[in-house]
């Protein structure tokens, strides 16, 4: 981080922005500038010669020598005016531009050995944490570095004014350099330094996913080569402004840097890279669409968007990138995949600079087009490139990522801005008190933002930190990663969690939970059996049906029997209406348990609406049940039937204890469902016959009397 900060100040002072703006301060041309803005690509082939290096020094060492070498380089760049005043202007530009190859050549030999930095000193527990926070401390110093030498621009505009800001930059250059020198690493990159390259190019040429992020990789880096320097001159030739308020819209564009880090801090590890990616890659469309309808005079607040728009994209689509590769490719082929991507994007992205940015500009001149208008012809033709660039970089393969319009949701809800602010004040902790403070906040803010939080939570040893975490869960939409770590609870929280467990697995219809579930069925945990039961009749387990009704049947447990009624109910199979009356048949069952199983009987015939309201009733106040039962049975009473139409009178006309006693109901039910076909109808004439006079209880019968006129309508 400190290296990133002393060469943040370093890159503001000698790298793209001040180099253009020295550039035509000393009389380089559109198609000058545009070859200038290139070398940045174009000398990443150069990379070969560092990875050499890693094999021999290993990452940081080869990374400070080339550092040293590159800010050795730009010091060449502070004799440009004093070549061309002794010399002439042509000789003066050659020197430009042998010395700002010199930069950016030595950068492209050191930089061959970030990403397997990055990844050494990083997991993939903080990886996009730490990358953003780099790219936070890039944008804001390079904030308040532009800041000065806008104040000294626009107080001594000269071309002494920019030597003296290049020789700041050498001297923070190579002060950052020797700091590489002391980053710890292990044997990691040299070894992967040593691999040969064809043979790692080929196999991430075969992966399919290693060679869509190739063509994604190479469209993002054109659409920024194309957008972004090219804004500059724009902003500089189109409408002549001066360099200390060119500065300025590049501050801006730093800003947009800066948000897009803490944004990219708060979400990319938690959201996943490659919708990142696609946002920020769709946004240089729009940016280009800005240009076009630019005003014809100068409009502060327009341009200021524009440039803001650049440094979102630019921030954003490299910080999302590099994290996208750190997750599929292996550590052993870091260095040389970083190579190949790296080199061959930027060739293209760089030979696309000079050929479709330099050459274009040039070539509307021709046309007699002068100012800002060149300018609107040229975002114009980048408009229809990046509309096709964006199509290769959709094709990015997913990971275990969000999808995008789960992405834009978050910034229009509050619910998960709070939960992302939320989430970064949490870390990994061992203390009791933090972990309940943090399960208590994301339990009061279900976020999907929160999952992998939640997750970690998992591990905690106490069961009431478990158990918040998992209700937390049952309110998102987590991925395979997380469900694969609820089946594990399944197991770990035996007697404890694992009911909570199972209970989630079956509502979200994970059906990769099925074998462990029904190992379940045979848990001591009699908790996690009931769950077990549901789980695998909400997964549409047909093969665990049968085993579910043994259990069911077998069991004097009240809470086996209320899981496995509901789990019968939940198959849709009028069959095991049967089982369900067999069990009503034992006169020990709490009360409590009847209803249910009244339920799930009815929850079979579809007329759970009506059971309700009457065994409400019936709990809430008696007497006015009597009154209701009969309107729901005379609703389902459409026809003709004498049997049904004494039953329906005989309940109306009878008092409060023969209604209580309901002998002359149950007679009658038999009458009207005997010889029945149907097997809720055939199952209630079975139980009718088997139940004893005094083992009627008359919540049961009158439930059976709307089930039986439901079954019949």
């Amino acid at each position: 981080v400190w290296f990133t900060r002393l060469n943040t100040i370093s890159f503001a002072a000698l790298g793209e922005s001040i180099l253009i703006l020295y550039a035509i301060k000393n009389g380089a041309d559109d198609f000058l500038v545009g070859l200038i803005s290139s070398l940045l690509f174009l000398t990443l082939p150069l990379m070969i010669i560092g990875k050499n290096l890693i094999g021999k020094l290993g990452a940081a060492k080869s990374y400070g020598l080339s550092w040293l070498l590159r800010n050795l380089s730009a010091a060449i760049l502070i004799l440009v005016p004093i070549i061309s005043s002794h010399t002439s202007a042509k000789y003066g530009l050659l020197v430009l531009v042998i010395a700002s190859f010199g930069f950016f050549a030595f950068r492209s030999i050191g930089f061959t050995a970030n990403t397997p930095l990055l990844g050494e000193i990083t997991n993939f527990r903080n990886r996009g944490a730490f990358i953003s926070q780099v790219w936070l401390n890039f944008n804001f110093i390079y904030v308040i570095t532009l800041i000065v030498l806008t104040a000294l621009l626009q107080r001594w505009d000269s071309i002494v004014t920019f030597q003296g800001i290049m020789l700041a930059g050498v001297i923070a250059g190579v002060t950052s350099s020797l700091l590489l020198f002391t980053i710890p690493e292990s044997t990691r990159p040299k070894y992967s330094g040593k691999l040969p390259l064809v043979a790692s190019f080929k196999i991430l040429w075969k992966n399919t996913r290693t060679r869509n992020l190739f063509y994604a990789w190479t469209a993002a880096q054109i659409s920024l080569m194309l957008m972004v320097p090219f804004s500059l001159i724009a902003l500089k030739n189109g409408y002549g402004v001066a360099d200390h308020n060119a500065l300025m819209f590049i501050i801006v564009q730093l800003i947009g840097g800066i948000l897009v880090s803490l944004l990219n801090g708060l979400t990319l590890d938690r959201v996943g890279p490659r919708p990142m990616i696609i946002i920020y890659s769709f946004a240089l469309i729009i940016n280009a669409l800005l240009w076009i309808f630019a005003p014809s005079t100068e409009l502060a607040v327009y341009l200021f968007v524009i440039f803001l728009f650049n440094g979102i994209c630019s921030a954003g689509i490299n910080s999302a990138l590099s994290h996208y590769f750190l997750i599929i490719i292996q550590e052993k082929d870091r260095v040389n995949a970083n190579m190949f991507y790296s080199m061959s994007s930027g060739l293209i992205a760089g030979l696309a600079g000079i050929f479709l940015g330099g050459g274009m500009l040039k070539l509307i001149r021709h046309f007699g087009l002068e100012h800002l208008p060149v300018y609107h012809r040229y975002f114009v033709i980048i408009f229809i490139i990046n509309v096709l660039l964006f199509l290769l970089i959709r094709r990015i393969e997913r990971l275990e990522d969000w999808k995008i319009r789960d992405v834009l949701g978050i910034f229009v809800s509050f619910r998960d801005i709070r939960a992302l602010f939320t989430l970064n004040k949490l870390t990994s902790s061992y203390s009791y008190q933090q972990d309940v403070k943090g399960i208590h906040w994301l339990q009061e803010m279900p976020s999907n933002l929160s999952e992998k939080q939640l997750v970690s939570y998992l591990k905690s040893p106490r069961f009431i930190i478990r158990a918040k975490a998992l209700r937390a869960l049952e309110n998102i939409k987590f991925n395979s990663e997380t469900a694969r770590e609820i089946i594990d609870e399944l197991e770990r929280g035996k007697f404890t969690t694992a009911y909570i467990a199972a209970e989630i697995l079956g509502e979200h219809g994970v059906k990769s939970a099925v074998p462990k579930l029904r190992h379940a069925l045979r848990s001591e945990d009699i908790y996690l059996q009931g769950k077990a039961l549901v789980a695998l009749a909400q997964l549409d387990d047909e093969e665990s049906f049968s085993k579910i009704a043994e259990i069911f049947d077998h069991s004097d447990n009240p809470r086996i029997i209320l899981h496995g009624g509901h789990a019968l109910a939940i198959t849709r199979n009028k069959f095991y209406a049967q089982n369900i009356l067999n069990k009503l048949l034992h006169e020990e069952l709490p009360p409590e348990i009847i209803h249910e199983l009244l339920f799930d009987l009815a929850e079979l015939s579809h007329c759970e609406e009506d059971i309700y309201r009457f065994l409400k009733s019936y709990r809430d106040n008696p007497e006015i049940s009597q009154y209701i039962l009969s309107d729901i049975l005379k609703k389902y009473h459409k026809n003709s039937n004498g049997y049904i139409d004494n039953l329906i009178k005989s309940i109306e006309n009878a008092s409060w204890d023969d209604f209580c006693q309901c002998l002359t109901a149950v007679e009658m039910l038999k009458m009207i469902v005997q010889n029945s076909t149907g097997p809720i109808l055939k199952a209630i004439e079975n139980f009718l016959n088997k139940i004893s006079s005094d083992a009627i209880k008359t919540e049961i019968i009158y439930s059976l009397a709307i089930i039986v006129l439901h079954e019949l309508s």
